[in-house]
């Protein structure tokens, strides 16, 4: 393909044509939304059409000049299937109508696109070898040109709204708003859009020099990050056996932050390592660094599915839980295969391409029925549920309304009817069912919901005038969740923190990010006394908390009084524990 195309080529024009159709097509679906007709009546149509719109037009502009016509077609034809697969399972596990406030796709959106971007690149590679599995220089190139043309695309069409921005800014200065008013419609936002990704994919396709380029001085300053990444993750490694691995359970997302760190690892290898050939290898310091590097992903990986285990034994299986699972599983494809090829003295082609194709069969896996979160997660809590590892009153019915699906809606249907028969649940699971938002903003709280969504630590009931006391017009600012919204959780300890006789109380709200609320009892009335000033970082310290395993302790710095108002000092710290104290 020649480097200098005819700017009214045939390709060209198939390409511009290919990127405004798309920007059309997308505008139409976005009416429907905004209009509320069909398909955006049905969350199954309408993803089983979005997906395919989204990201077989860009499969098409990439392919299109690279295979013969059937193979595009035959290829477009098996990505607009899968797409509408996906997005028509996704819509089936979730409620029929869309509804912004519990749509989520992000998860779905970026499986998708990087399935596709994988799989793209292995088919265009193959195709390039005249061979069902693409040799792995081919395919290196192929992956590393679409991944610069991806962020080229990017850049180009988010500077292109800044340029416009910037001219609607200026025209305002003289009191002129049509630019500012045409930019606000879609009818024409969404197709610039579309024709300027659309335009960036084709210019830098048809220019392979300036992209080969780019993506040389890419990698070189990638592969320059390798060393102090290995050092660092090294480094963190050889602490461990001093720390011990405590540490890391406390902070409730060491798997996400290793997984993170092992994936970071693989791409500066492969930024270093690049295609195989020996004169683009590693010298010196570089290959040092890569050797190591191949080392370390693997342990990372372990400790990582080692902190998933412990967090699925402890609170069950979640949809976010068994998306680490499939990060985990290629995860370990990647650092098994490094650990092996470094052993061997073997190169890293094998396990990179396994890795690929098994990326792309995990995530196709993971968003149709073959591996589906929803379902898991569900019969997971469920089980917890009903074997009594988590009570009744703790229980998280809104994460069965809102992350559970259609396998969610249908535990809480059969909690209210009675085919689950757990004291207690029926409703908690309607109050949880009636909620129309996944993240709602404050509502009427009576003593009811209240008595729903507070559970005692000792399993006591709460104080009856604290249920009984009427806060629907009490100003909650500083309250925790559970006095504010439906279906939120806290946990009620009932202390004598002022030693005057009468029991206080402290709200631990669900996890562990938020700090408790002490309410006192004053004047017939329950009132917020205060709360602590930072959260409670380990799980032992909730345990000693609810125990009542606690003291005072006098402040070191006396209330100040100034013109009658009583000031006190906040003593400034910096605690935040690095060991949890042992429950006893």
């Amino acid at each position: 393909m020649p480097d200098e195309p005819h700017p009214l080529s045939p390709v060209t024009i198939r390409r511009l044509a290919i990127g405004l159709t798309q920007g059309v097509a997308l505008y139409l679906m976005f009416k429907a939304y905004e209009l509320k007709v069909w398909p955006a009546t049905e969350l199954t149509a309408f993803q089983a059409l979005l997906l395919p719109l989204l990201f077989v037009p860009l499969a098409a502009i990439h392919a299109d000049g690279h295979l013969p016509r059937r193979a595009v077609f035959t290829w477009l034809g098996a990505a607009a299937l899968g797409c509408a697969l996906v997005g028509f399972f996704d819509g089936y596990r979730y409620p029929h109508v869309l509804d912004v406030n519990t749509w989520e796709p992000g998860a779905m959106l970026v499986g998708t696109a990087f399935g596709l971007f994988i799989s793209e690149a292995l088919l265009l590679a193959a195709h390039a070898d005249g061979r069902r599995v693409p040799s792995y220089p081919t395919y290196f190139d192929a992956i590393s040109k679409h991944a610069v043309q991806v962020v080229a695309a990017a850049a180009f069409t988010g500077v292109l709204w800044l340029l416009l921005t910037l001219g609607s800014e200026l025209f305002q200065l003289i009191k002129l708003n049509f630019l500012e008013n045409l930019f606000d419609e879609e009818w024409f936002s969404i197709p610039v859009t579309t024709l300027a990704l659309a335009t960036a994919i084709h210019s830098t396709d048809m220019r392979y020099g300036l992209v080969h380029g780019i993506r040389t001085l890419a990698l070189t300053l990638l592969s320059w990050l390798l060393p102090v990444l290995t050092l660092i993750a090294a480094g963190f490694l050889v602490s461990l056996p001093f720390t011990g691995l405590q540490p890391l359970w406390d902070t409730r997302f060491a798997a996400g932050l290793l997984l993170a760190v092992a994936a970071a690892l693989i791409v500066l290898t492969n930024a270093a390592y690049q295609d195989g050939a020996p004169e683009n290898q590693p010298r010196t310091v570089l290959k040092g660094a890569m050797m190591l590097a191949m080392a370390l992903p693997a342990p990372l990986i372990a400790i990582a599915a080692h902190a998933l285990y412990l967090r699925v034994a402890q609170y069950g299986w979640t949809t976010d839980r068994v998306l680490a699972l499939a990060c985990v599983l290629i995860g370990a494809c990647f650092g098994l295969g490094y650990l092996a090829a470094l052993a061997k003295r073997e190169r890293l082609e094998a396990t990179n391409l396994i890795a690929s194709f098994s990326a792309v069969a995990v995530l196709f896996s993971l968003f149709t029925p073959i591996v589906d979160p929803a379902r898991i997660s569900v019969s997971s809590q469920m089980a917890r549920l009903m074997d009594g590892r988590i009570s009744a009153e703790m229980f998280d019915y809104k994460y069965l309304r809102f992350e559970g699906g259609r396998y969610g809606a249908a535990a809480l249907a059969g909690m209210q009817t009675g085919e689950f028969k757990i004291a207690g649940a029926a409703e908690r699971a309607a109050q949880a069912a009636a909620l129309t938002r996944r993240y709602p903003g404050e509502e009427p709280m009576d003593g009811k919901s209240l008595a729903l969504n507070i559970a005692v630590a000792d399993g006591g009931a709460l104080p009856a005038n604290f249920l009984a006391q009427d806060w629907m017009g009490v100003e909650k600012v500083g309250y925790p969740n559970c006095m504010r919204m439906q279906a939120e959780k806290c946990e009620a300890v009932l202390l004598d923190l002022d030693a005057d006789g009468t029991e206080e109380m402290v709200l631990i709200p669900e996890g562990a990010d938020t700090p408790p609320t002490i309410f006192s009892y004053q004047d017939g009335r329950w009132s917020r006394a205060g709360s602590f000033p930072r959260r409670l970082a380990c799980e032992d310290m909730r345990t000693l908390l609810r125990s009542g395993a606690l003291s005072t302790a006098p402040s070191r710095w006396p209330d100040l009084e100034i013109g009658g108002l009583r000031m006190e000092i906040a003593e400034r710290t910096e605690y935040e524990p690095q060991e949890c104290p042992e429950t006893r």
